[in-house]
């Protein structure tokens, strides 16, 4: 009778009465239509590990009083919400509550059934990996954030080292994964107004996206930050951007693209091989620019520039044009 009654229960709400003591780890092992785990105890909850009885629980809610919770399984955290151990891998939603302020490397990395991640505008710092490869569709980063760190990712050089096909020196992979990093559901992302660069890899290997709400006060694009997104065919670059950084937009989908003149530098290869780019319109004020900048845009037919003629960018026009 019990059991019949348990496989009606959708939702197990925690009480502040259990603060102090833990959950076993076969506590729900029959309730089997469990979708919801909700926490209102205040600290310290521990719920065993045990993955393998927690398959059916696609959605957690951290209670907004929570200062410091740990699933064994799911992320360790309290203001900060740590790295997911391995382990269960069905939790499809995560909604933080508002006394989280960070979140830390690789917190929700390799989660690939995750599909929405709600951020509170308590969070001011975002770790590297901290989404990476998971099955995020879209995200806002609330204007909270300040802080989002760097992937780090380096050109492949040897035919030895890690090989995704293609010429040496063309594809990359990240030591420190970016943020979003081979997340490859995911097709939105709203970024905080408060951030002034995009980190290096934030969206590596992110093949779905194909729109990014940047604003106001961004000056640097990181390295690879957006490479190998093949889906954004366009993008608004703000008027306070000043570094477009290395492999910045490589192998991206991007068909035409204005760089204000609030650009002064555009590093090696930062549009590598962008074959459906057909026209730029290049910052006046560019004072260093690589030559290999626009390598392999095969289609690049049509440049503006009005800024002084110097031997720089009469460099990489010819070499454009000439390709």
């Amino acid at each position: 009778m019990i059991t019949d009654i348990m496989k009606e229960v959708i939702t197990i709400i925690v009480p502040d009465s259990i603060y102090g003591y833990g959950i076993d780890k076969d506590a729900f092992q029959r309730v089997p239509n469990l979708k919801r785990i909700k926490c209102v105890a205040q600290t310290n909850l521990t719920v065993e590990e045990n993955p393998a009885n927690y398959k059916n629980i696609p959605i957690v809610i951290l209670a907004e009083s929570q200062t410091s919770v740990s699933f064994a399984y799911y992320p360790v955290g309290g203001e900060e919400i740590g790295l997911w151990t391995q382990g269960d891998n069905t939790v499809k939603a995560f909604i933080l509550p508002n006394t989280v302020i960070n979140i830390g490397e690789k917190a929700f990395a390799n989660r690939t059934m995750l599909r929405y991640v709600y951020i509170p505008d308590s969070v001011v710092s975002i770790g590297y990996g901290a989404f990476a490869r998971t099955g995020i569709e879209s995200i806002i980063i609330p204007d909270s954030v300040i802080e989002l760190a760097d992937g780090k990712a380096h050109v492949i050089n040897d035919i030895n080292d890690m090989w995704r096909g293609g010429r040496k020196g063309e594809y990359f992979t990240s030591l420190e994964l970016g943020i979003f990093e081979q997340s490859s559901d995911l097709g939105i992302v709203t970024l905080s107004k408060n951030i002034t660069r995009i980190p290096s890899a934030m969206f590596t290997d992110c093949w779905s996206l194909y729109y990014v709400e940047m604003f106001s006060g961004v000056e640097s694009i990181g390295k690879a930050a957006f490479y190998n997104t093949p889906f954004l065919k366009n993008i608004t670059l703000p008027d306070t951007l000043k570094v477009i950084e290395e492999y910045a937009f490589a192998i991206s989908g991007l068909t035409s693209l204005i760089i204000p003149n609030s650009v002064t530098e555009i590093g090696k290869r930062a549009f590598f091989d962008c074959s459906g780019l057909t026209s730029i319109v290049l910052s006046d004020n560019i004072t260093d620019i690589a030559g290999d900048a626009f390598e392999d845009c095969v289609n690049l037919t049509s440049i503006t520039y009005k800024g002084e003629t110097y031997s720089k960018i009469a460099e990489v026009i010819l070499k454009i044009m000439n390709s």
